[in-house]
């Protein structure tokens, strides 16, 4: 017999998903593509997930410095996409980004980075900036720009591709409770 597909399972689903990728480091998951915005231009990179909260808030890590902090700054509506091509599983995530640039906050998880994974925030010019050849990077040596992106999502939408018939829902935020409905695919 075939499991009845409810709202709950699918947001169940949602943090089960998403709790996986914290817990296993290859899930497709931990590789979501944050979508901010310039002016009226959508701007798209991918990001590492770095920690997911019980209320489905979302933690990433970037440098100060780079472009999408600046996006943040005039706009902090931001959007987080999830694609899993062996269940066709999307889950896109929208809602508002806290940029948290503080040496207090910043410092603890600085001190649990990997040291190779610490070059990230640590060039000497910008991401982003004009250089010669990769060669032509440098690192500082006592300063970083460890910069913590925190997504408060206040709307989620899910989609499940199957051969016979697609599964399609969205849930609202509303008064600290995620509200559902199924939606056409």
């Amino acid at each position: 017999m075939k499991p009845i597909i409810t709202l709950e399972n699918i947001l169940s689903k949602i943090t089960t998903e998403l709790q996986l990728a914290m817990d296993t480091k290859q899930h497709v998951f931990r590789y979501p593509v944050l979508a901010t915005c310039l002016e009226l231009q959508p701007k798209q990179r991918t990001v590492v997930l770095r920690e997911v909260s019980n209320s489905l808030g979302l933690r990433c890590y970037t440098d100060y410095r780079s472009a999408k902090v600046a996006q943040l700054q005039a706009n902090a509506h931001a959007s987080l996409l999830f694609y899993d091509p062996v269940q066709k599983l999307q889950i896109s995530m929208e809602g508002s980004m806290t940029i948290i640039h503080n040496e207090q906050e910043t410092h603890t998880i600085w001190d649990t980075i990997a040291t190779h994974a610490k070059n990230d925030y640590t060039t000497t010019t910008a991401p982003g900036s004009s250089i010669d050849t990769p060669d032509a990077i440098s690192y500082l040596d006592t300063t970083h720009h460890l910069t913590i992106l925190d997504l408060t999502p206040i709307h989620i939408e899910y989609l499940q591709l199957t051969r016979t018939k697609h599964i399609r829902a969205a849930f609202d935020k509303i008064n600290g409770k995620w509200e559902g409905k199924f939606l056409t695919p």
